[in-house]
């Protein structure tokens, strides 16, 4: 996933600094979860679930079962909305 270019429309709503994913990896207490919304708020806006799960594993992020992709997809609708079945966004 690359870093959107583009307005930041997520920080912007919320009035936050963009966030750096690297910056949270590996912090107390962080959970794959926490690290999957630092993403999406650094990213900005809706992302591919696969493009998700490559932009965790570049920062570092290792997830228990070896496969990033599947926590990502397993989230459920508690934390984001899936706009077909391929894309994570933040309501």
């Amino acid at each position: 996933m690359a870093e959107n270019s583009e307005r930041n429309t997520y920080c912007e709503r919320l009035r936050l600094p963009v966030p750096r994913l690297e910056d949270v990896v590996g912090q107390h207490r962080i959970r794959l979860f926490h690290l999957m919304l630092v993403a999406l708020l650094e990213h900005g806006g809706p992302v591919g679930l696969d493009d998700l799960a490559g932009r965790l594993r570049t920062a570092g992020v290792v997830a228990a079962s070896g496969d990033l992709t599947l926590p990502c997809r397993e989230r459920g609708t508690a934390w984001n909305r899936y706009i077909g079945t391929h894309r994570a966004a933040l309501d």
